[in-house]
């Protein structure tokens, strides 16, 4: 899907367990984390973490390949069926989850699809292609099994890695373009005179402020404090009872 161009963050990957979810991120993150022509999809989680999500496309693998698991929940299969807006894509084995009684009315809608996987490798996203109609880009191709899907996209890959490298560089370049048209180059010389200016504002503030803070502590000062002939002699202390009194000297 990503050679094809459909977008990253509008695919999301849900499985029924914990431990494939892990599996799936590792993976992810080893060989497409930091490829800028790949990309980690939106978003992979397990189905009951997926409660209230929704994407465009969901890629749902069901795990069990000998018992139903607790799939069989119709909740969970509900939830797990009903998150994707455009195409959901289920990997399984059929006749595991056919033969489980809870399942069965939804089995029944699955049966009148494909069993097998059929894609357009010829049909790049987005399409003007309606649903109904048939492509005009070359015939569908049937994918047999995991062994046959992952020869396949190997091969395909390494045969668009060129249109996609110049895809890449022909969105980056827009990409840069439409930065430079938001965000002009600033001019130097302009820069320093707008700097040197406010500079100017910035010290005439703090000029007027310091004689503004200089002006107020004058005004409280009071004179009257300063003078000591207006003081008013200190109180003697009392002596503690039953102390002798201490006679002052006479003045010179």
């Amino acid at each position: 899907m990503r050679i094809l161009g459909y977008p990253a963050e509008k695919i999301s990957i849900l499985t029924t367990y914990n431990g494939q979810a892990q599996l799936i991120r590792d993976v992810f993150q080893r060989r497409c984390d930091t490829n800028p022509l790949i990309g980690m999809p939106a978003k992979v989680s397990t189905v009951d973490k997926y409660q209230g999500q929704q994407n465009d496309f969901i890629i749902l693998s069901l795990v069990k390949t000998r018992n139903i698991g607790h799939i069989r929940d119709v909740r969970r299969l509900v939830v797990a069926l009903s998150r994707a807006r455009l195409g959901l894509y289920v990997l399984g084995r059929s006749k595991v989850f056919m033969d489980c009684l809870e399942l069965t009315p939804a089995m029944r809608i699955f049966a009148k699809y494909p069993r097998k996987l059929v894609i357009l490798p010829f049909e790049a996203h987005p399409t003007i292609r309606k649903w109904n109609e048939r492509s005009k880009d070359g015939e569908p191709m049937e994918i047999q099994d995991t062994l046959h899907m992952t020869h396949f996209v190997h091969e395909f890959y390494m045969s668009n890695l060129p249109a996609m490298r110049d895809a890449y560089e022909q969105a980056m370049n827009e990409y840069m373009e439409s930065q430079r048209l938001l965000n002009p180059p600033i001019d130097e010389t302009q820069m320093d005179v707008e700097t040197e200016h406010e500079k100017k504002h910035r010290e005439a503030m703090e000029r007027k402020k310091k004689q503004e803070m200089d002006d107020k502590k004058e005004a409280d000062i009071h004179f009257e404090d300063m003078d000591h002939e207006m003081q008013e002699p200190a109180a003697t202390a009392a002596p503690a009872p039953g102390a002798p009194a201490v006679e002052e000297p006479p003045p010179k």
